[in-house]
């Protein structure tokens, strides 16, 4: 997150005991235990590969009931690790649960070829691939089932949480604030008695706050306080213009607001460095003109 913003993903994902729980409570779900019991019984009758060859059927149900026993065990210790560093990176929940358990069958696949030397590569490969087809879709299922329950147990903002997809992060402290629906890059805060109007790019919210706690939560530098009553974003400046020896600053929308005297220099300046860069593209257009 950008602006020096105090509360991150790091501060909003649980702690890796309280994933751990969670992950626990899943594998003991009586959904859950189903369909490992139904991923048992499919792997040990319709078993791809050479393992109908070199086992017989009481022997894969042994080995087949290890192999769910060390994905489960290795899952109860390792993933809150891996889903608590991914998550604060903003990697998604399922992307994070695909690769550990795919990680997990190509290990799995390394010992089978070990115990069973006489067993062919290509088939061990073709078992991994499969192995690894049922994962995605188990973990799709499991995602999809508790996806609520994931996102309350997982983080204090759970609109936050990328669960199928990276997330837009906030970029203020302000913008935390928000409801979901209005969560995006602040423009504009208008002072209204004891609250603020926080106008974003894609709605508005009142909160009460006073309009210098609401500045405070914003990046610096990324606006300024033209009035008393009013902070813009620099990005939605336009121009500065007189109305009756009056300064106002129209904004992007072509929207008119009062400004402060005292901040018409101030502004005279943040539009000069803003235009430049347009002044230097049209010379060097004209260069080649």
């Amino acid at each position: 997150m950008k602006g020096g913003l105090a509360t991150t993903l790091r501060d909003t994902v649980v702690s890796r005991q309280d994933i751990r729980r969670l992950v626990g409570d899943i594998y003991l779900n009586r959904i859950c235990l189903g369909f490992i019991g139904a991923l048992w019984v499919f792997t040990t009758v319709f078993v791809p590969g050479d393992r109908v060859e070199v086992m017989s059927l009481p022997l894969r149900a042994v080995y087949n009931a290890a192999g769910m026993f060390f994905y489960c065990l290795t899952g109860y210790v390792g993933l809150p690790v891996i889903i608590r560093a991914a998550l604060v990176r903003n990697i998604p929940f399922a992307w994070a649960n695909v690769l550990f358990y795919s990680a997990l069958a190509g290990i799995e696949t390394i010992v089978f070829l070990a115990i069973f030397p006489e067993s062919s590569g290509t088939q061990a490969l073709f078992y991994w691939l499969t192995t690894t087809v049922m994962i995605v879709i188990s973990v799709v299922l499991v995602a999809y089932h508790f996806e609520e329950h994931l996102r309350r147990r997982l983080s204090k903002h759970p609109d936050l949480l990328p669960i199928w997809r990276p997330q837009r992060l906030p970029q203020s402290r302000l913008e935390m604030m928000l409801p979901p629906e209005s969560r995006a890059p602040v423009r504009r805060i208008e002072a209204q008695n004891q609250y603020v109007r926080v106008i974003t790019e894609t709605g508005e919210t009142l909160l009460r706050m006073s309009l210098t706690e609401a500045e405070s939560l914003l990046p610096a530098g990324n606006g300024l306080r033209i009035h008393r009553s009013i902070w813009m974003r620099t990005a939605d400046m336009d121009e500065l213009v007189f109305r009756e020896g009056n300064p106002r600053l129209r904004d992007a929308e072509r929207k008119e607001f009062p400004v402060s005297r005292k901040k018409v220099g101030e502004l005279r300046r943040i539009l000069e460095r803003r235009s430049a860069p347009a002044r230097k593209a049209d010379r060097e257009i004209d260069s080649f003109a």
